[in-house]
């Protein structure tokens, strides 16, 4: 079986104006669904992101209580193809990660994409931000696709 899970975090739009990367919708085209791990700041994000396929979303320390909170948990556990997700925006403590048998982490806050795995977990991933860091080796925007093939696990930092 084939699934594939978009990631994306910290998009950080706060202009009214400003959209999402044209590539974003490109690379997330045809996926399961849409992780976004935090700092969205404005809900419009998220509804062009489930004109894309549906979203799992927590909410960051930059967005606003009073719109993301009621809704938006800042921290959530999933479940994909028998994989335990756990979304945060910000890295949740060992603990948490242990007492929710989390297998996968999705987690932003830095801006900086990062694929790693560890003895806590088989995979944590940051997908940094659709806008590229401030840091300047780093001027592309990036989303991580997260693929499940045959009980195999592949993910991927893709550079917009």
């Amino acid at each position: 079986m084939l699934g594939t899970v978009g990631i994306i975090s910290d998009s950080r739009i706060v202009d009214e104006n400003k959209i999402l990367p044209s590539r974003v919708y490109e690379v997330f085209d045809g996926v399961d669904f849409i992780i976004h791990a935090g700092n969205i700041c404005q809900q419009r994000v998220l509804d062009d992101l489930a004109s894309i396929a549906p979203v799992e979303a927590v909410a960051g320390d930059l967005d606003d209580p009073n719109i993301f909170s009621p809704r938006l948990p800042r921290f959530k556990k999933i479940t994909f193809e028998g994989f335990n997700i756990g979304i945060s925006n910000e890295t949740p403590s060992v603990e948490v990660i242990q007492t929710q048998k989390i297998n996968i982490l999705v987690h932003g806050s830095t801006c900086v994409p990062k694929i790693e795995e560890s003895q806590e977990l088989r995979l944590s991933l940051n997908p940094g931000t659709p806008f590229g860091s401030l840091n300047p080796k780093q001027s592309n925007g990036t989303v991580i696709l997260l693929k499940h093939k045959n009980n195999l696990l592949f993910s991927y930092i893709v550079k917009l």
